[in-house]
């Protein structure tokens, strides 16, 4: 009977399967060298794991959606909502180590707690009771709707197209209906321009009820239990799905090599892992405590256990892993414990274990005093001391640490600072920090742009890219990158000549482009070697080198690879043949993020997620 190894070292890349050496901990040379494995494993990379996970669960939800997809349009989530949603509650689960016995109490907890905010005392307030309500008045919503059709800042005509959508399904309404209401009950009668005295009086007088009622309609209620009830089922049954699924094709992921490792930490199997960890390591370091999921924190504690001592460093205000099941919540409990603790020995007369790190090594005084000030109104629960820095004494004297210039932007105009205006105006005062024969900044690369979002980071690039600045701002998806359409026309070409759109788009924008570059010879191709060629013959690389934004389009270019890369491996894992069709397919399906450019002197952008460590 084969036995499974944990290879525990700097990155876990594969499990080997042995009969022997049932614990080791070394590098991975040694381990490898030790293991004798007589087969190996593969990993499921972190990017593959969402696109199985849904592979897995296609007949699940295929099953339930007549039941789910109506549920949360009537609550406002589309199925990539509730399907994130769903993807959330699994990964949380094995984070948890939880099975289906435990998703059963937590789906009852959550209902007992939505019966609370939805008593149901108002059995009158339904979707049908509000359509007939406004049904003599639809004819004047339309109006409404139509006078501010093009005007973003209009809450009547947004408010007006929304009822007019509520009001045309007689039957089962198959959009956001309670999410409706609920922006009418919030609105602001003055907001509402209308001519029309009555209708205004009849959308103020529901508006006033919904306000009151909404809450306590047993029809809200039963959606939301049943929708509570449902995710919590395809939960209990993808969890099961998904595990069976890598096993039909011999996969692990992250979460499974945190689950065996701590199995075989506390298992009577793991006796000898557990003697060479305590032979070999001296002390256990944890870094970035803050992204620590519970089954990482299990691991942690068990290693402290067996190791006898353990150093974590970790800062609240940096967690960024909870798509992985980390909780900075954990961190202030574990904190306030080992304070607590570390008290009890200081008052016996011994030292205290617990240190802090009060200052910042690597930025200027108004920086650092700007910093406190946003982190200690975004952290009002933790106290002050633990949330701000300050500069060393022996660097506070030194002229180079002084200073750093913090300018803010107001809005100018009349239009809502969101949006596309927002980016352009964003972009307008970035061209003239470069500006006139003093620019204020002397190189694109001297400026970076934070954003939150990869949509945020997308439209940020584009409005900069319209004022004439070079740019590298990943966000968005790949598949949406001028660039890697290009590469992807280009490819689409050498694989089919009769591909007249694709053509098209060659042609106007790569100049003399020779349509003729590939023969039949060249048609037995990988994949990849196909859209290597394709980008070349076609003049597709020379097309970005020649840009004003080349550093960003010949990353693209290089995501492309990686993408083409990604969808061979991924064949590879489901035993599947790795064909050209294939790639156009996986390309116009792939959710993989828009490449960002490393070096250059270009504008840097990026999410607050990839900034960190800067």
């Amino acid at each position: 009977m084969k036995k499974l190894i944990i290879i525990i070292y700097h990155q876990i890349s594969n499990i080997i399967v042995n009969d022997n050496n049932l614990g080791m901990v070394g590098n991975w040379n040694k381990c490898i060298n030790e293991a004798k494995g007589d087969y190996i494993i593969p990993v499921l990379p972190e990017e593959n794991v969402g696109e199985f996970f849904f592979r897995a669960l296609r007949e699940t939800i295929s099953a339930r959606q007549d039941v789910i997809v109506p549920l949360g349009e009537r609550l406002g989530f589309d199925m990539s909502g509730w399907m994130s949603v769903l993807r959330d509650l699994i990964d949380g689960a094995r984070s948890n180590a939880l099975g289906a016995e435990d998703l059963e109490k937590a789906k009852a907890q959550s209902i007992a707690v939505a019966k609370k905010i939805y008593d149901g005392a108002d059995t009158s307030l339904t979707l049908e009771s509000v359509r007939q309500d406004l049904a003599p008045h639809i004819e004047e919503i339309k109006e409404v709707a139509q006078a501010f059709d093009g005007d973003p800042t209009a809450v009547a005509g947004r408010l007006g197209k929304g009822l007019c959508a509520f009001c045309a399904v007689a039957a089962e309404y198959e959009g956001a209906a309670w999410k409706e209401l609920l922006r009418l009950s919030k609105t602001n009668p003055s907001a509402r321009r209308t001519e029309n005295p009555q209708l205004q009086q009849a959308m103020e007088t529901l508006r006033q009820s919904l306000d009151a009622r909404l809450l306590h309609s047993v029809a809200l209620r039963q959606d939301v239990v049943d929708y509570i009830t449902e995710l919590f089922e395809l939960a209990k049954e993808g969890l099961e799905k998904f595990q069976a699924y890598k096993r039909e094709f011999g996969l692990v992921d992250f979460v499974d090599q945190e689950t065996k490792v701590l199995g075989l930490l506390n298992s009577s199997k793991g006796a000898e892992l557990r003697k060479a960890i305590k032979e070999r390591v001296k002390v256990v370091m944890v870094d970035e405590f803050q992204d620590t999921s519970p089954l990482q924190l299990a691991i942690f504690l068990k290693l402290n256990e067996i190791v006898g001592r353990s150093v974590w460093v970790g800062d609240p205000k940096q967690s960024i892993y909870a798509f992985r099941g980390a909780d900075p919540s954990f961190m202030g409990e574990i904190l306030n414990g080992v304070e607590a603790a570390d008290r009890a020995r200081v008052a016996k007369g011994e030292k205290s274990l617990v240190s802090s790190l009060p200052y910042s090594w690597r930025s200027r005084k108004n920086l650092i005093e700007f910093s406190n000030e946003v982190f200690a109104r975004t952290f009002p629960s933790i106290q002050k001391a633990d949330v701000q820095l300050g500069l060393d004494p022996s660097e506070a004297q030194k002229s180079e640490r002084q200073g750093g210039r913090i300018c803010v932007w107001e809005k100018q105009g009349d239009y809502r600072y969101s949006g596309d205006a927002l980016f352009a105006d964003l972009a307008g005062r970035v061209k003239r920090l470069f500006a006139g024969d003093a620019p204020r900044l002397g190189r694109f690369r001297d400026l970076a742009i934070l954003l939150r979002t990869n949509k945020e980071c997308f439209k940020m690039s584009t409005a900069l890219q319209r004022e004439g600045l070079p740019v590298s701002v990943g966000g968005g998806e790949l598949k949406k990158d001028p660039i890697a359409y290009l590469g992807m026309c280009a490819y689409r070409v050498a694989f089919s000549l009769k591909d007249t759109a694709a053509a098209e788009i060659l042609r106007r924008y790569v100049p003399g482009v020779d349509l003729e570059a590939f023969d039949d010879a060249e048609q037995n191709m990988t994949p990849f070697e196909m859209l290597e060629r394709a980008i070349v013959a076609f003049g597709v690389e020379d097309y970005v080198r020649s840009g004003l934004n080349r550093e960003q389009g010949l990353a693209t270019l290089e995501a492309l690879r990686d993408l083409c890369r990604e969808y061979m491996s991924d064949c590879g894992l489901r035993g599947v043949p790795a064909t050209q069709s294939g790639f156009i397919q996986y390309f116009a399906e792939s959710e993989k993020e828009g490449a960002s450019a490393a070096g250059g002197d270009c504008i840097q952008g990026m999410t607050y997620h990839k900034a960190k460590g800067l």
